[in-house]
């Protein structure tokens, strides 16, 4: 787990080598063991040590500063999980040099991809993944890419063909993204990297727009907040010449086999758990000590459960709560399951006072708003994980777009079964559905059904962002705003989760899991997005994932055994929440809210309904809680921008 940085100029002039040694320091969180870089002039390959390098590294290599003007940089931050050597030193070339790579990541099947290579005549100097993937390269060039179980950001460079290689994994879930303008590319883990070498940025408006008027989004495609600045996408092999730039995909999820499973429910059940036992299995690959986020639910609460009966070592939690409220107070069922399995449970409860003192910190870490308080509280359980001592961590990531977690599932399967004329079991489910789902009356649920009923995907996500909170941006935005989201020949339900982890809502939630670990340099695996998970998951039949008023179904008969009884039997868990829009703006950090809300960015910029949302601020401040959400994006947002373009005319 580390971060990469990358320059390349196309039109074959010279860099300084300083930009590179920047975009590096920026991100020395991602990686405090080691560093080092490589630089190709007109002359010279070479490999260098920086300051944060090694003592081995350093003597090997000469320092960066004694590099001249070069035309294609690579550099590296490390943080050491597996094989702590200076052997699995990045940049790292093959034996021939003509193949240089920086990774950021971790292939969990690099013990049996290593077999496979040492069968086929490979010889290794190190114990790494790193050595195993660029080997991999090697023997089967970007057909390697769909061979690898694991989560990544690379690139390679080829030194005869003057390429550059970029990839990322199938989800997104390790960050890339770069700046190009057919002179140069600048590719990096972070945006504030390529700031750093000196690029000029400007807000992207349409991803504000997205931000505040639908859901949790700060990712979307392949834009940042920034607009000069892309994402590579999850999924895709970006490849560089001095001539051109080219993107495809290596992975793509085959829509004829969603709900295809023929088994029983018996049958998939016992599947199910065995893929997810076996990916947290993968995920405990590691030569540093291994804890695990646990929240109270169902899906932390398993991957503790289950990673305990990996290990004979203690697992160490890391737990949020607050004292406003039972939805914010979890220690009763996260002590439940530290107890059933000897864990050692840490807990902490982080005050409007702490998160006031660091909020500005967290809001420049992350390159965009924080876009509720629940990244706020994970912030927090990272440090206390570092604080500890633990240097990786699991954590549930994913796991309700596979099997149906969200309330919106419901409206989509129940307009499956009327499509599908599956009367009986609708006939069945729907009341109990009606009676006892906790959002919404019965009358709201089923107009709810038949609006999704009768209309696409892509028209649904549209309605919601027009109608989900009020329109404070006065400006107009093009038609396509949301022009990612798929509308394919399949169920509802799977259609919805296909855009749910592909386009809409995980790809922001992957985005603060990384920063927010990798802010203390720690790593975060997250075993539910095991590609053999997912795919399964997809493959199986709506009404395996919700039953009656039970969404997760399948997902819940896998664990009956693994998790506490309490745990699998329990009715109240919401998703993990923490007090901020109802608490902390109105507390340590109502003045920041203030002199924030009233910044030129919102009073001057001529993009927002001042009159509007000075209604709404004023309303919050006497207790109105209606657009809580929606001042806390406000507040996140002008940060943001403060902290980015303060003194522009924007």
């Amino acid at each position: 787990m580390c971060g990469i940085s990358g320059i390349f100029h196309l039109d074959n002039s010279f860099f300084n080598p300083e930009s590179l040694l920047l975009m590096n320091n920026s991100i020395r969180h991602r990686g405090p063991d080691d560093e080092g870089f490589f630089l190709q002039s007109s002359t010279t390959c070479q490999l260098y040590s920086g300051d944060d390098s090694t003592s081995e590294i350093k003597k090997l290599y000469p320092h960066l500063r004694e590099s001249s003007p070069s035309k294609i940089g690579l550099g590296f931050r490390r943080l050491s999980i597996i094989d702590l050597s200076q052997h699995g030193h990045q940049p790292m070339q093959d034996e021939s040099k003509r193949y240089t790579m920086v990774f950021n990541g971790e292939i969990y099947n690099y013990l049996e991809l290593r077999e496979k290579l040492q069968n086929l005549g490979y010889k290794f100097r190190s114990n790494s993944d790193t050595e195993v993937l660029l080997n991999m390269y090697l023997e089967y060039k970007d057909n390697c890419f769909a061979m690898l179980n694991g989560m990544w950001a690379l690139a390679i460079w080829d030194n005869e063909l003057d390429k550059i290689t970029l990839c990322r994994d199938r989800w997104g879930i390790k960050p890339l993204c770069y700046f190009y303008d057919e002179k140069r590319i600048i590719f990096a883990s972070e945006e504030k990297q390529i700031i750093a070498a000196g690029i000029k940025v400007s807000p992207n408006y349409d991803m504000i727009y997205r931000y505040l008027n639908l859901g949790s989004m700060v990712r979307y495609g392949q834009e940042t907040f920034y607009q000069e600045i892309k994402l590579v996408r999850p999924g895709t092999i970006m490849t560089i010449t001095r001539d051109c730039l080219t993107s495809v995909s290596y992975y793509k999820m085959d829509i004829n086999k969603f709900e295809k499973y023929d088994k029983s429910l018996e049958e998939a059940t016992r599947e199910y758990e065995h893929l997810f036992s076996e990916a947290v299995r993968l995920r405990m690959r590691s030569d540093v000590e291994v804890g695990s986020c646990l929240s109270g639910g169902l899906d932390s609460s398993a991957i503790v459960c289950q990673a305990s009966q990996t290990t004979s070592k203690r697992i160490k939690t890391f737990s949020a709560y607050y004292d406003q409220g039972k939805d914010y107070d979890e220690r009763k069922w996260i002590e439940i399951v530290n107890n059933a399995y000897g864990c050692e449970g840490h807990l902490l409860s982080p005050t409007d006072k702490e998160v006031a003192k660091e909020f500005a910190k967290i809001t420049y870490l992350h390159d965009a708003p924080v876009i509720g308080s629940s990244p706020v509280s994970q912030y927090f359980v990272m440090k206390k994980a570092r604080e500890k001592g633990v240097t990786v961590v699991l954590d549930g990531q994913g796991s309700d777009e596979l099997t149906a977690g969200y309330n919106h599932a419901f409206y989509r399967y129940y307009a499956d079964l009327i499509k599908q004329r599956e009367f009986s079991r609708l006939s069945a489910e729907l009341p109990e559905y009606l009676r006892y789902q906790q959002k919404g009356g019965h009358l709201a649920k089923l107009s709810k059904i038949l609006f999704t009923l009768i209309n696409k995907e892509s028209t649904l996500y549209n309605y919601e962002l027009k109608n989900l909170n009020p329109d404070v941006m006065i400006s107009r935005y093009r038609q396509d705003i949301l022009s990612e989201v798929e509308d394919l020949s399949c169920s509802k339900l799977s259609n919805f989760q296909f855009n749910l982890l592909r386009k809409i809502f995980l790809p922001s939630l992957l985005h603060f899991e990384d920063r927010n670990s990798m802010a203390f340099s720690i790593e975060s695996r997250v075993p539910f997005l095991d590609v053999n998970l997912v795919e399964f998951a997809f493959s199986l039949p709506s009404h395996y994932k919700i039953k009656g008023a039970q969404g997760k179904y399948i997902h819940r008969q896998s664990l009956k055994n693994s998790v506490p009884e309490a745990i699998y039997n329990r009715k109240d868990k919401v998703n993990f929440s923490a007090p901020g829009e109802i608490n902390w703006l109105r507390k340590a950090m109502k003045e920041s809210l203030k002199t924030t809300i009233n910044s030129p960015f919102f009073t001057k910029s001529k993009l927002f309904d001042t009159i509007k949302l000075g209604e709404i601020i004023h309303n919050y401040l006497l207790g109105d809680n209606k657009h809580a959400t929606l001042v806390w994006k406000l507040y996140a947002l002008g940060v943001w921008y403060n902290l980015n373009f303060t003194g522009n005319n924007e």
